[in-house]
C-alpha cells in the first residue's frame, strides 16, 4: 500500500470514527524480532529493522484522540516492541498514550525474555500479551521465562 492510499485509507477511518463509541488499535512501531519464535506470522520482515516513523504513528494517534466520545484500547505489537532497537520507541509510545486526557487502556503484546524490562513497563500499562513458544523447537527461547514474571 503507498503512502498516499494508507492516507486515503486513514481519512476515510477518521472521518466515520465519531459514529464509534469503542476503538481498538494495533500499534506497530516495527517489525523488527530477535526472538525467532517457531509460530510467528512475522517470518518475513522480523530480523529486518525499519525506522518507526514516530511523529507519523503520533499524528494519527492524536487524530484518533481528537474524538472526545470513545474509549480506545491500544496494543502495542510488531516484531519485538522490547527488543533494543524497538525498546526506546515503545516506551516513549507508552509514556504519550499515558499522558493524553482520554480514555485509552494500554496493552503491551511481547515475547521478550527481558524480565527487568517488562516489569519496568507493568506499571504503566493496563494489560500485557505474553507470547510463549512452548513446543520443543530449538528455537524455543521464552517458555522459561513466564514463570519469571509470575514473582
Amino acid at each position: 500500500m503507498s503512502n498516499e492510499q494508507a492516507d486515503n485509507h486513514m481519512d476515510l477511518f477518521f472521518s466515520n470514527l465519531h459514529e464509534c463509541l469503542e476503538v481498538e488499535i494495533k500499534v506497530i512501531p516495527s517489525y523488527h524480532c530477535d526472538i525467532n519464535c517457531g509460530y510467528c506470522y512475522n517470518e518475513i520482515d522480523k530480523n529486518e529493522f525499519y525506522q518507526c516513523n514516530y511523529n507519523g504513528i503520533i499524528d494519527q494517534l492524536n487524530q484518533i484522540f481528537e474524538h472526545d466520545n470513545i474509549n480506545v484500547v491500544a496494543e502495542i505489537i510488531g516484531g519485538e516492541p522490547l527488543s533494543a532497537e524497538n525498546y526506546p520507541v515503545t516506551l516513549n509510545l507508552i509514556n504519550f498514550l499515558n499522558n493524553l486526557d482520554k480514555n485509552v487502556k494500554i496493552v503491551l503484546q511481547t515475547g521478550s525474555p527481558s524480565y527487568e524490562k517488562i516489569m519496568n513497563l507493568i506499571p504503566l500499562i493496563d494489560g500485557l500479551s505474553y507470547s510463549v513458544d512452548i513446543s520443543s523447537s530449538p528455537k524455543a527461547k521464552n517458555a522459561k521465562n513466564l514463570e519469571t514474571i509470575n514473582k
